[in-house]
């Protein structure tokens, strides 16, 4: 049975002042600067309160009553909201043209006291490289074998070549393809007591991820909770990756010959880091209980054919650049904490 945690709130909020230009006294008062503040920021769903909001002008006078309030870029009645679906809501004011900062508001549902550990394993490749599809089917056999492994494909030296190879390159001291890392500390050895030593483990936190395809872009929400402290810096990433790409790729057959598969299925391909490539600091010190979520959009990239291809994976890091925990969903779908 489930049981439900303290919240104590690990929130970012993003203010951002709007310049105005001046009107003619005939006109009503605007202000240069207005500032949303509001009671909670995340609520469990079934918490009986709602999000009531207050706006105050560069002076500290309350004009919430005079302030009209959107969420989600929709005018709502009055100066509170709740809804009846888990999800991340954006909130802003505005009074006589002039709009407040965003903040982010979140409805939950009853947070876990524990998280399953996935894998996280990079392997470096290229659609050249002879070698490669064998280890590649290594890994997908311990992907099938042990579960709770998150295979990415890092191209190099082909036209699926990741724009910051070379970070990764100098990050890893790579010396030569196929290479593949577990966790991004530990150089894979191919085999499966290695990779097995990973899997079947509890984590100190927990992710999930929602995406959808909207028009020419993807839009991400990640959320991130916690069952025990954590007392160091952590830092969150986010990839877009691409799957079933057909492509050309050089292998060496039974006859230790190499030849080319022209119709090869490439997979979980890196193609764009919506967070810097390491992460984004998200927080010096968290503890049981503490919730995060952060929503971002990326352009889908004109090389990615199909964007139902698209999957996303997320993933928190330490300050030894460690993955403590990942998870992955394809797009259009919502994967929650396990």
């Amino acid at each position: 049975m489930k049981t439900k945690l303290l919240l104590k709130l690990t929130l970012i909020t993003l203010f951002i002042s709007f310049s105005f230009i001046a009107c003619s006294e005939e006109e009503p008062t605007s202000y240069t600067e207005l500032r949303l503040e509001t009671n909670n920021e995340t609520l469990y769903i079934d918490s009986n309160q709602e999000f009531e909001f207050r706006v105050k002008n560069e002076n500290g006078v309350d004009i919430s009553e005079e302030a009209t309030y959107f969420i989600n870029e929709s005018s709502i009645q009055g100066n509170t909201f709740f809804d009846d679906q888990i999800g991340i809501y954006n909130v802003f004011a505005e009074h006589n043209g002039t709009r407040t900062q965003t903040i982010q508001l979140n409805i939950i549902g009853e947070l876990p006291i524990s998280f399953t550990k996935k894998v996280f394993v990079e392997k470096f490749t290229g659609t050249w490289c002879s070698n490669c599809p064998s280890v590649s089917q290594s890994v997908y056999d311990a992907a099938s074998k042990f579960e709770n492994i998150i295979p990415i494909s890092i191209h190099v030296g082909d036209l699926m070549e990741y724009e910051k190879f070379e970070l990764l390159e100098n990050f890893h001291d790579l010396k030569g393809i196929p290479s593949v890392y577990i966790d991004r500390y530990i150089s894979w050895n191919q085999t499966e007591e290695q990779m097995q030593s990973f899997v079947n483990k509890s984590a100190d936190l927990g992710l999930g991820i929602n995406s959808k395809i909207d028009g020419n872009s993807v839009k991400v929400d990640v959320k991130l909770a916690f069952a025990r402290n954590i007392n160091k810096p952590i830092r969150l990433g986010i990839y877009l990756l691409e799957n079933n790409k057909i492509f050309p790729q050089s292998k060496i057959n039974a006859d230790g010959n190499i030849e080319e598969i022209i119709d090869y299925e490439h997979n979980d391909i890196l193609r764009k880091s919506l967070t810097d490539l390491f992460g984004d600091e998200i927080s010096s010190s968290t503890n049981a209980g503490d919730y995060f979520a952060r929503q971002l959009e990326i352009e889908i990239p004109s090389y990615i054919e199909n964007p139902e291809n698209i999957s996303i994976v997320a993933f928190i890091v330490d300050e030894s650049n460690e993955i403590l925990n990942a998870q992955t969903a394809k797009v259009n779908s919502n994967k929650d904490f396990d």
